[in-house]
């Protein structure tokens, strides 16, 4: 049975991240444009380290696709201009995160060759209180004890390997996931907008939050590119299971 609803959970952030097998040209890419057929709002290069980042709006956050070398990163954030519920969050992970997914399933076709695969991001699940963040984590932590009354600065982070069923002989998928109960202060963040003006953004009272990061991704020890229908396959995987830690939790 599930514990909690995706849409109970709010993303403050998500990634996917492809490696592949040869060097890629960041200077002569054009995944943003490819993929959502516009012009970024900024492009961000370091030459001297064969890096570039294409970066917009998009989903209700800052999106970017990070190129270097040998490693894709598709990073979409919170962006600090509409703080949700007084977090700096970007929307309920049932909406944010099945648009996120399918950007990336869409994206799949122009990739290069691949041979390792990573999905993650952070998840904030609001509470009325600190006791009250305990004990919903301690719903969701089956293999731990929690005192909600009593526990103070838990950090539980575990990884529970899973064979994938996709047609790679022996390949393993890690899952892993960390967990705590943290409790945002009034503040001010701050960040630059497309046209390099400075965003403030004042959080009015303290929220506490469960917060679970995920970081599911393809053993590293595979060295052999997979072929276009198992990067499909193997990416729903890593989705399916990240959605999974979020509604039950963490299980043996």
């Amino acid at each position: 049975m599930k514990k909690v609803k995706l849409n109970d959970w709010q993303v403050e952030n998500l990634r996917a991240t492809i490696f592949t097998s040869i060097s890629i040209d960041a200077s002569n890419n054009k995944f943003w444009k490819e993929l959502l057929d516009s012009e970024p709002d900024e492009v961000v290069s370091r030459p001297h380290q064969q890096f570039v980042a294409e970066i917009g709006q998009a989903l209700n956050g800052r999106l970017s696709v990070e190129t270097n070398v040998n490693r894709i990163d598709w990073i979409l954030q919170f962006n600090f201009r509409d703080p949700i519920l007084g977090l700096p969050v970007i929307g309920p992970y049932e909406d944010i995160g099945l648009k996120f997914q399918k950007l990336i399933r869409d994206w799949i076709k122009f990739c290069p060759s691949v041979y390792r695969l990573a999905y993650g991001g952070v998840l904030l699940l609001p509470a009325n209180s600190m006791k009250d963040a305990y004990s919903k984590l301690g719903n969701l932590l089956e293999t731990i004890k929690i005192d909600s009354e009593n526990t103070h600065d838990l950090h539980f982070r575990v990884n529970r390997k899973r064979k994938s069923e996709c047609s790679v002989s022996e390949l393993e998928i890690n899952r892993i996931s960390t967990w705590n109960v943290i409790q945002l202060i009034e503040g001010y963040d701050m960040s630059m907008d497309g046209q390099n003006q400075q965003i403030v953004t004042k959080f009015s009272d303290p929220k506490s939050v469960c917060r679970l990061e995920l970081d599911i991704n393809t053993n590293p020890e595979i060295n052999d590119n997979f072929n276009k229908d198992d990067v499909q396959n193997i990416f729903n995987e890593l989705f399916e299971f990240g959605n999974q830690i979020a509604t039950e939790g963490d299980k043996l």
